[in-house]
């Protein structure tokens, strides 16, 4: 391999294979460098996380240091994001954080947030309030890291917590922690927070980030309040295909379809392209408002438009069709798609409509 001789051409080449997830390249390129350093296996080490290769992550770390190589902070922020898809995270996260802490990066931001978010996803709040605890001066990457731990596990009351005693210490809250907040306050059944975390979002200026007025709409939906969910969305400046389709389903979820379906004709009359995630949320529209004939033309134009159709569609479509007593019909998009969610759908129809055969000939598909 002509140039590899050139330590900094060589590693190019095994960052390169590895970005490109051709991990076994990237392993010879290695395999094939006179001279190797902490870049090299770094470069390697990025494509085994990148895959959530939890054990070759370790067996390179292993062969590093038998090379005399010693890890830097970014071989271990890679490790540690290789545990968080590993079921043996626990068990490696604290082999690599007692290395972590013999060699000195404890106090590292980036290495701190990495260790926080391991310890977080794996549900080990106690284990990411210490190395949290630990930290002198908590970047907002690692308040981020610690919040969306407890959002994600359900303790949104320490989240908001925690988002509070940030601001206290003068560290303005960014995007990623409004977004992990707002998702979890939705299952909190308080609006007068989401107006709190609103106000918080105009203050610091995200208003107009789509992402976060996506949320927004979607929660205030879910809370009923339509009008709010319609105001955010009207003070977006560009509107995409998420936000389109969050404001469809906030008046699919309020039982207005004929609105969901006045959104899908200006959308396209602004030349959003479209995606499945929106054909579920036009269909589940029509579910809720049960517009039979709407129904069929949207689900007819998912393969129209070069999607096959999910299994969100076609549970969308046996709701809808149950809900008008078709169970014959529904039973056919169960034909031709026995996943569970569909099959669940057309059993507690059966139940509701009392058609005990179907519902019999349901069960026992599930149960196969």
């Amino acid at each position: 391999m002509k140039g590899v001789d050139d330590l900094s051409v060589g590693n190019a080449t095994v960052d390169m294979y590895a970005r490109c997830n051709f991990i076994a390249d990237a392993q010879v390129a290695l395999i094939r460098l006179p001279v190797k350093d902490v870049v090299s296996w770094n470069s390697l080490i990025f494509g085994y996380a990148e895959q959530g290769s939890c054990e070759e992550v370790f067996e390179c770390i292993g062969k590093m240091q038998k090379d005399g190589i010693a890890p830097d902070s970014v071989t271990y922020v890679m490790c540690l994001k290789a545990c968080n898809s590993s079921e043996w995270s626990s068990v490696r996260g604290d082999v690599l954080h007692t290395q972590i802490i013999y060699l000195g990066f404890e106090n590292n931001a980036i290495v701190g947030s990495a260790l926080v978010d391991m310890y977080a996803k794996a549900g080990l709040l106690m284990d990411a309030e210490k190395v949290f605890n630990d930290l002198p001066n908590p970047h907002v990457m690692v308040w981020t890291a610690l919040i969306a731990g407890y959002a994600q596990h359900g303790s949104f009351i320490s989240a908001h917590k925690c988002y509070e005693k940030m601001q206290l210490k003068g560290i303005c809250p960014d995007q990623g922690i409004f977004v992990c907040l707002l998702k979890a306050v939705k299952d909190v059944g308080a609006i007068f927070v989401v107006h709190e975390l609103h106000a918080d979002v105009i203050k610091r200026g995200y208003d107009q980030d789509i992402l976060i007025c996506s949320i927004l709409v979607d929660i205030y939906a879910k809370f009923g309040a339509i009008l709010e969910a319609q105001s955010v969305f009207n003070r977006l400046p560009i509107r995409d295909v998420v936000s389109w389709s969050a404001l469809m389903r906030g008046y699919g979820m309020n039982h207005d379809g004929k609105n969901a379906l006045k959104c899908f004709e200006k959308m396209k009359n602004e030349g959003i392209k479209l995606d499945e995630v929106m054909f579920t949320c036009l269909l589940f529209a029509c579910s809720r408002s049960q517009l039979i004939i709407k129904g069929q033309e949207f689900f007819h134009g998912i393969s129209e438009h070069g999607f096959v159709p999910s299994v969100g569609h076609y549970t969308c479509m046996v709701d809808l069709l149950s809900k008008l007593g078709n169970l014959i019909e529904a039973e056919k998009f169960t034909e031709a798609m026995s996943s569970p969610p569909v099959l669940t759908t057309l059993l507690a129809a059966c139940k509701s409509h009392g058609d005990s055969t179907l519902g019999q000939h349901c069960f026992h598909e599930l149960t196969k």
